[in-house]
C-alpha cells in the first residue's frame, strides 16, 4: 500500500540520512525507510491509501 501526506509540510529522512521533504497530497516515496513511514503514520501526517488511488505524480522536494 502507498502512503500519502496528509500534513501541509512533512520532513523526514530518507534511508541514507538525507532530508526529505514532502507536500500535501504527495506519495510517501519508497526511500523512507519502514520505522520512519510507521513514525509519520503514529503522528498523523500520513496515511495509507491503496496503491490505485495514488496520483500518477505527486508533487516532491529534496534537500540534502
Amino acid at each position: 500500500m502507498a502512503h500519502i501526506v496528509t500534513g501541509p509540510l512533512v520532513i523526514t529522512k530518507k534511508e541514507d540520512g538525507a532530508d526529505l521533504y514532502l507536500y500535501e497530497n504527495s506519495i510517501v516515496p519508497d526511500r523512507v525507510g519502514a520505522d520512519e513511514l510507521k513514525r509519520l503514520v503514529s503522528l498523523g501526517v500520513v496515511e495509507k491509501i491503496a496503491d490505485s488511488k495514488a496520483p500518477a505524480k505527486a508533487p516532491t522536494a529534496e534537500s540534502n
